[in-house]
């Protein structure tokens, strides 16, 4: 048995290489209409992962920043678009009046250049100074900062050490030590004084009970937003004429229109840009869909169309061969095997090469998004092993019908009638 089928494969081998030009054009179609299917079923796969992705790795961003008591407007704003969702209290200082006091310059930022710190008998100034250095109190923290900052980094604290629990303890951020050429080993549990850089008098004095790691400022919410340099506790008297300011947390993304709208009123929307590039996103996934409906159905249809113009001529080449090998003695579920084994050939050669075609299409097509609007699908193993899934049922299924068509047009054919085949 097993010498039976050793020999009806290498005659089905036999038979592609007789007719390799018809088995070629046939190949080819069959890799072309899982290129087809593949592409742009990866692509709309790919576009909906990809808004996904970018959604959850940057929950951080999803806050509204109000600066000071909102007035009129922020607050009509407030309840017709955040309602009744959680908000967050908490004092920053501002040290312009200080600053420009002494330096004659009113900074957008306290920075780095513009503090010292007094420790272990020395009075340090930074190495850099351009550091920013946004002193804050009370509770800024949110739950989804802490669900990026798992999710991205697997941790569970924004800080090394404890929170202050009295105005005699404060927070230093990793980028400030970076920028003074400090440690947190150096600081860690030690006094310290904190100066505007020129007063004689600290505005701080009292010990690190903790840093900020240098991950919080990779959040997405906080690389521009609520850059954190000193944390002291809300009852430290330097708030005492501190400003308020308040974190409002939408129940849901916010488009890009409403930010727009809380912008002008001075309120800022953290996660603006990135909707921004979501409704680019969206807007690229309504073309996918239409090309996918329109141009991707009509070239689907036309090269079934093709395939099954083909079936034609290729049952007639193998009707030719099948009355030699019928009057030689070859059974026909014997001579039916052999179709299906050609077929199988077929496939074997065809999804390799529809799974080079669509990731080429794929990587072409990721190159052009990024080039025209830095939006970068991946090309993750999952989805790789998605195209290849893909193609191979595409494949598979129409080699299936093709198989299917041609013992229906066989079946009932004498050895004399397969003989008189005409092929043209």
């Amino acid at each position: 048995m097993n010498k039976k089928r050793s020999n009806l494969l290498k005659l089905a081998f036999k038979n592609i290489f007789s007719y390799k030009w018809i088995n070629f054009k046939i190949c080819f179609a069959f890799a072309c209409l899982a290129f087809l299917v593949c592409l742009f079923t990866i692509y709309n796969q790919a576009l909906t992962a990809r808004r996904k992705e970018a959604l959850e790795s940057a929950v951080s961003a999803n806050y509204v920043y109000v600066y000071g008591n909102p007035d009129e407007e922020q607050q009509e704003l407030i309840d017709t678009y955040l309602g009744d969702c959680p908000r967050l209290d908490f004092f920053t200082c501002s040290f312009t009046g200080r600053i420009f006091k002494l330096y004659g310059v009113k900074p957008s930022y306290f920075l780095s250049q513009y503090l010292a710190i007094g420790l272990d008998g020395e009075l340090l100034t930074a190495d850099t100074d351009d550091v920013k250095i946004t002193t804050m109190g009370g509770n800024f923290f949110t739950p989804r900062d802490y669900t990026e900052l798992n999710r991205r980094f697997g941790l569970d604290s924004m800080i090394i050490g404890d929170m202050p629990e009295n105005p005699e303890q404060a927070i230093l951020s990793e980028p400030l030590l970076n920028a003074f050429g400090l440690s947190i080993e150096d600081v860690m549990d030690k006094e310290v004084s904190l100066y505007v850089r020129g007063e004689e008098e600290p505005f701080y004095v009292g010990g690190v009970s903790g840093i900020l790691r240098n991950e919080y400022f990779e959040l997405v919410g906080h690389q521009t937003i609520l850059v954190v340099g000193i944390i002291l506790h809300e009852d430290h008297p330097l708030f005492e004429n501190g400003e308020y300011r308040y974190s409002y947390l939408p129940n849901d993304w916010l488009d890009y229109e409403t930010a727009s709208v809380l912008r002008k009123a001075n309120m800022t929307y953290a996660g603006a840009a990135l909707v921004d590039w979501i409704e680019d996103l969206d807007r690229l996934q309504i073309l996918a869909n239409n090309l996918y409906y329109i141009i991707g159905s009509a070239l689907i249809i036309a090269l079934v169309l093709t395939v099954f113009l083909m079936v034609g001529k290729y049952i007639k080449v193998f009707s030719r061969t099948s009355g030699i090998f019928l009057t030689f003695g070859l059974s026909r579920r014997r001579l039916y095997g052999l179709l299906f084994l050609q077929l199988m050939l077929i496939c074997l050669i065809s999804i390799p090469l529809s799974f080079a075609l669509t990731f080429a299409g794929y990587k072409v097509i990721n190159a052009i998004l990024i080039m025209m609007r830095d939006i970068n699908m991946g090309v993750s193993f999952v989805r790789l092993i998605g195209m290849f899934g893909i193609g191979i049922f595409t494949v598979v299924a129409t080699a299936a019908i093709f198989f299917i068509y041609a013992i229906i047009k066989l079946r009932g054919q004498t050895v004399k009638q397969f003989l008189s085949t005409e092929v043209r």
